[in-house]
């Protein structure tokens, strides 16, 4: 079930204690009590979704501590939208560290432009430095929030970004994800 966020996720999964505490006994109470052995089951754990960014991923920590803390089954977390990588790490080295010149004639090898003062490939280098520092710099916090998941000891799975939105087509392919990678 999809629930508010994770900084209420316990009083939404207890309100049926506080129901129950309202209706002590009859139909009510005995729905509200098969809830909540349903909820704390051993066979139930509560799955949390989150962003490779700092304040999700620390909503989801302080979800999954509220959680433990109630003494509610914990589940995995599904990191949801992670970009694709656009370079690996030594390219993005690359990127950072070549002087500007030898980036220049790179591009005009590959056909774009000219290397010489004020050519297209000259002209190219400053805005690709640019894009290459901000994906490094996303790659690094992406690393950064993974690292803080990982001592949650729990399973993650990561659902790649539909640069497309979603639609069916897309659901599908992140329930397939999904399935490829959630233990059985």
């Amino acid at each position: 079930m999809d629930a508010p966020p994770t900084g209420r996720i316990t009083r939404f999964l207890n309100v049926n204690d506080e129901v129950a505490g309202l209706a002590r006994v009859g139909p009510i109470h005995n729905q509200v009590q098969a809830v909540m052995r349903v909820l704390k089951s051993p066979e139930t754990a509560v799955h949390l979704v989150t962003l490779l960014e700092e304040m999700p991923v620390q909503e989801t920590i302080d979800g999954i501590a509220e959680l433990r803390a109630e003494g509610l089954p914990t589940g995995g977390v599904v990191i949801n939208m992670v970009r694709p990588a656009v370079l690996d790490a030594a390219a993005v080295d690359i990127a950072a560290t070549q002087e500007r010149a030898g980036i220049a004639q790179v591009l005009a090898r590959a056909g774009l432009g000219t290397a010489h003062a004020g050519g297209r490939a000259e002209q190219l280098v400053e805005p690709l430095l640019a894009q290459a520092h901000e994906h490094a710099e996303r790659v690094s916090l992406e690393r950064v929030q993974r690292a803080e998941l990982s001592q949650l000891d729990l399973s993650t799975n990561e659902l790649e970004i539909l640069p497309d939105g979603v639609d069916l087509a897309g659901l599908y392919r992140l329930a397939a994800d999904l399935r490829k990678q959630w233990p059985a």
